[in-house]
This record gives C-alpha cells, sequence and structure tokens, in this order.
C-alpha cells in the first residue's frame, strides 16, 4: 500500500517542560519535551484513514503543579489545519478520586493534566485539507464547482436582471 509522508509543524505554549508524544494510528511516531514554542517531524501513513493524537504525558499532578502545554496551530505539509483544530474532544489522564463528567473537555487544547488529543484524518492529506478547508464553499462553473443548486440559483439570479433589464427597455 502506497505511503504518505506528511510534514508536521505544532506550535504552541508551554511551561516546565512538559514531556509529548505523537500517536499515528496507535504507533509513537515522535516524542519532544515542549522547551520553545514549535515543534517540527515528519511521518508516514498508508493512503487512507488515519487517527493523529498528540499526548500530553509524565505530569506529576502533586509536584508540578504549573506544567503545562497549550496547543496553539497545527501544519500539515505547510497547510494550516484551522478551526479544524478545535474539533477535538480532549481525553484526560485524571486521578481515581476525580470524574472526567465534572468538566467539559471539548475544544480544549490546553493540558493542564496528562491527557490526549486526536483528529480523525484521511491521506493524502492534501485532499483532505482541501476538502475541509472548501466544504460548503460557493464558486462559480469552471472553478471547480458543479454544485447544481449553486448553479440554478446563479441562473435565477441573473434571468431576473435580464429581466428586469428588459423591462425597462421597453
Amino acid at each position: 500500500m502506497p505511503e504518505e509522508k506528511i510534514n508536521c509543524r505544532i506550535d504552541y505554549e508551554a511551561k516546565d517542560n512538559p514531556k509529548c508524544r505523537i500517536i499515528v494510528n496507535g504507533r509513537a511516531v515522535h516524542d519532544f519535551v515542549a522547551d520553545g514554542n514549535t515543534e517540527t517531524f515528519c511521518f508516514e501513513v498508508a493512503n487512507g484513514p488515519f487517527d493523529f493524537r498528540v499526548l500530553h504525558h509524565g505530569k506529576d499532578m502533586k509536584r508540578e503543579i504549573n506544567k503545562f502545554v497549550e496547543i496553539k496551530k497545527i501544519y500539515f505539509n505547510d497547510i494550516d489545519f484551522k478551526n479544524m483544530l478545535w474539533h477535538t474532544v480532549q481525553e484526560p489522564d485524571l486521578p481515581k478520586w476525580q470524574n472526567k463528567d465534572d468538566y467539559k473537555w471539548e475544544a480544549n487544547l490546553y493540558f493542564g493534566h496528562n491527557g490526549y488529543i486526536e483528529y480523525k484524518m484521511h491521506s493524502p492529506i492534501l485532499d483532505f485539507l482541501l476538502e475541509y478547508h472548501t466544504k460548503g464553499a460557493k464558486v462559480s462553473s469552471n472553478m471547480g464547482s458543479y454544485n447544481m443548486e449553486l448553479l440554478n440559483e446563479m441562473k435565477q439570479y441573473f434571468s431576473k436582471i435580464v429581466k428586469e433589464q428588459d423591462e425597462k427597455s421597453q
């Protein structure tokens, strides 16, 4: 099965050097200590669906209370993930006495606890990002759209203008 090499960049804010791991389809592909504000790496995936997980781990909740990492942006092959960054649910690794249902973990990119966020994606990554970023976009024909609803809407609009112009000229 053909594989695609994907270049990834994660921009983040962090304190006290948290440990992070990138996991793709259940396999660790990159480990790093968040001691700057950006991390760049590559990974390979087979064409088709894949899971992309950002994991914060190794924090001692009793001794390292200020340690955190917050994801700011993710780029795949230099293309900004943009709003899809927020389409995730954080899965925290909480102490046994704490119920994760006590908090809302949707669209939470701040890791004060050990835990992870995960995205369902597919390769080729360019097709996936193009589909995501242009979903619902209206473009005229010969520019990549064969949306019949849009074309009919445009036809009605221009037909109305032509009819109004014809009535004025009579």
